[in-house]
């Protein structure tokens, strides 16, 4: 399971490490090579994001998938409207995730480059080799500075990504929200006139809720990978 997982994301970084060694000059030359580098090494130096933060969340995708073949099997039994809800709901989050990832992706590569150059300057400012250089008082000021200037930059685009991730999970439980009260209210007045029985409609809410759980999560974890 995890074990695993963890053992593949080594192998993985054994891998960059082996390929950015054994890489051409010519290559090294090229004016994005170090931005890519730096993206591929993302991918790998830690166990919530990257290769690993996908396989984690792919790890629990048949549990996912069962659970959702047995609501959507509850709720063809109880009533089929309620299926085509939910099936409206889903089609809606995913076209927000999708817009929310496409706007993210157009400011990736400028916060993968100001990550690394971030990094850089922090190294430089920890390297006990440079350490006489930096404490020059104009070559101190002068890192102090560019750091800064990279730090703002850098919470100011990663403010920005989250605000696109804020902004499509606010609309996506707005409409939740209005599908939940359309729901209850379809259900409520159907066990009024006589339609369906009490008991059917609990069982229709709980399905009803075990389905939009599992797919807001499908969709997250579809969003994450996407990244």
């Amino acid at each position: 399971g995890f074990a695993m997982i963890i053992q593949l994301r080594f192998i993985l970084l054994e891998s960059h490490q082996s390929a950015c060694l054994s890489v051409d000059y010519e290559k090294m030359e090229a004016e994005d090579f170090e931005n890519r580098v730096y993206s591929a090494m993302r991918g790998v130096m830690n166990n919530t994001t990257g290769a690993e933060g996908v396989l984690h969340r792919l790890y629990e995708w048949p549990g996912y998938l069962a659970a959702l073949v047995v609501s959507i099997y509850a709720l063809m039994q109880a009533n089929v409207v309620l299926c085509l809800a939910a099936l409206v709901v889903t089609t809606v989050n995913y076209a927000l995730g999708q817009r929310a990832a496409a706007r993210k992706g157009k400011s990736q590569k400028q916060l993968s480059d100001t990550e690394r150059k971030t990094r850089y300057y922090s190294n430089i400012m920890k390297d006990r080799e440079t350490a006489k250089e930096v404490r020059l008082p104009l070559v101190r000021a002068f890192l102090f500075e560019r750091y800064d200037e990279l730090r703002a930059q850098l919470a100011g685009l990663k403010r920005r990504q989250g605000t696109i991730d804020l902004n499509a999970d606010l609309v996506s439980d707005v409409i939740d929200a209005i599908k939940t009260a359309l729901v209850y209210g379809y259900l409520a007045m159907n066990v009024y006139f006589q339609h369906i029985t009490l008991s059917a409609m609990t069982i229709s809410i709980g399905a009803m809720e075990e389905l939009s759980g599992i797919i807001s999560a499908l969709l997250k974890d579809q969003r994450f990978i996407k990244d």
